[in-house]
């Protein structure tokens, strides 16, 4: 946790909620202690990201004018999306019952000729 973060957590936690010493540290404690967070059907996840990634998610977010978790959410959208159309093809492969074709002799069948 970032330290201004935590900062303005302890300061939130005492002046707003009135919380003393020991119980900033509970409280803070089980808010690093917790690895995942809840709401609404959304779990906040963390990464590790080397500093060249975190360059160019932000120019990347900064082009679309767009934060670094919606770029990240779409990515892996995209990631998993492509996933997916591998195993069906990778399936399609391993399967004795689907034909494989020989291009030349699809071309012959359906009149196109080398030229196109």
């Amino acid at each position: 946790m970032c330290w201004c973060v935590l900062c303005e957590l302890v300061w939130v936690l005492r002046r707003v909620y009135g919380f003393a010493g020991a119980d900033c540290l509970s409280a803070i404690e089980a808010l690093m202690a917790s690895k995942t967070v809840v709401a609404d059907g959304v779990i906040a996840l963390g990464a590790r990201l080397p500093d060249g990634l975190v360059a160019e998610l932000d120019a990347a977010a900064a082009q679309l004018s767009r934060c670094r978790a919606d770029i990240i959410r779409q990515a892996i959208e995209y990631y998993l999306d492509d996933i997916e159309d591998l195993r069906c093809g990778v399936a399609a492969l391993k399967d004795p019952a689907d034909p494989v074709l020989n291009w030349a002799e699809v071309r012959v069948a359906e009149g196109f000729s080398r030229s196109e």
